[in-house]
């Protein structure tokens, strides 16, 4: 083979590597290419949301390696390319992609690389706050622990915010469930969506996210976006033995805040210390809340609605007002699980929600309001 025969060969071979390496390979679910599929994602996936590009081939949306066939247009301000928001690889970012991150939440290939986020200044820079508990709140075992969660405020409210992911830490050894129920009207009426990570046991941890979807525009203000709710443990005697209450501490962290152009804005975290009393030696105890059997929220809703049970969900249908069947799911074996909304092609109006657990069939009336379709 003559040198020039060579040279033009081993040209060829470099730019197909080069191809390659850019066009990369997609995990789907890991919308950020970080090495985890985790509440972050939903934000590059959100954010992207209603975009088209070159469809994956053979694609699906099994949690392995998948070439991109070529790179889409857009890419991310700090990366990467929006292929790697196509979670099924059907070429559209939608519903199908938020819904791969819930199922594959928590894997991950290579080496993670955790985002750097940038720190909020205290007077500087908007907070995401821990409301404080209701006045004359008492906890004991079993009690539920409802704390509102505010974003902003007037003197320093979020500009043009487009997505928000954190995380809520608690002590696994006293709190046995937590769960988010957004209510954020401010936020405008182009509709979020939420995402909240299943509760593993012993986790310490819930991983929210809310964002608009694509080319929305950016709210700006400050309130309330959700409620975080706490379900401290049944039994408390070997916790508590010899004491009379216990404090733990209930906090945010890595917080990631994105605006209208996908930036990243710094936040200010915030926590919060609520005390548990030992319910063998409080005298004049008020009875705790019994812990909800069956939580459908948010309801009315906008848009995404998840359906939390103290049991494994095992059947769940829909039905319109008139009680004619629009879906039907089984074998869920979950205690949180998000309604596919937009897969259904949902319009403002109500309906009838039926959930199966072992041995209780529970019926719930389910109001849209201005549903994004």
């Amino acid at each position: 083979m003559t040198r020039k025969k060579k040279t033009v060969l081993l040209s060829f071979m470099l730019l197909g590597l080069f191809i390659r390496s850019a066009n990369g390979q997609v995990f789907p679910g890991d919308a950020n290419n970080n090495g985890e599929v985790d509440h972050y994602d939903i934000l590059y996936i959100g954010y992207a949301y209603g975009t088209v590009g070159p469809a994956r081939v053979n694609a699906s949306a099994a949690f392995a390696e998948q070439p991109v066939a070529a790179p889409w247009q857009e890419s991310f301000p700090a990366g990467p390319n929006y292929s790697f928001a196509d979670a099924n690889g059907s070429g559209l970012i939608e519903w199908g992609d938020l819904s791969t991150v819930f199922t594959h939440y928590g894997n991950q290939h290579g080496v993670v690389e955790p985002p750097v986020l940038p720190a909020g200044v205290p007077g500087l820079d908007p907070q995401l706050e821990i409301g404080p508990a209701p006045i004359g709140a008492f906890y004991t075992a079993g009690s539920r622990i409802e704390l509102p969660l505010v974003l902003g405020s007037l003197q320093m409210p979020v500009s043009s915010f487009h997505g928000i992911a954190f995380s809520a830490t608690y002590d696994a050894a006293l709190i046995q469930d937590a769960y988010f129920e957004i209510t954020a009207p401010w936020l405008g009426p182009q509709g979020v969506f939420h995402f909240q990570s299943q509760e593993q046991a012993g986790s310490g941890a819930l991983d929210v996210a809310i964002t608009h979807y694509g080319g929305a525009p950016g709210s700006s203000g400050f309130g309330v976006i959700g409620k975080l709710n706490f379900i401290v443990e049944d039994v408390l005697v070997d916790l508590l033995e010899g004491y009379d209450s216990i404090d733990i501490n209930l906090s945010l962290d890595g917080v990631m805040m994105v605006d209208s152009n996908f930036n990243l804005a710094p936040v200010v975290m915030d926590s919060i210390t609520v005390r548990i009393y030992n319910p063998d030696q409080t005298v004049s105890i008020l009875p705790a809340p019994e812990r909800e059997e069956l939580v459908v929220f948010p309801n009315p809703s906008t848009g995404q609605v998840w359906v939390r049970s103290a049991e494994p969900i095992q059947r769940v249908r829909l039905y319109n007002i008139l009680g004619q069947p629009l879906g039907q799911w089984q074998d869920l074996g979950l205690d949180l699980w998000p309604l596919p909304v937009y897969e259904l092609g949902i319009s403002t109006g109500a309906y009838i929600l039926e959930v199966e657990t072992s041995g209780r069939l529970w019926k719930e009336k389910l109001i849209f309001n201005h549903c994004k379709r």
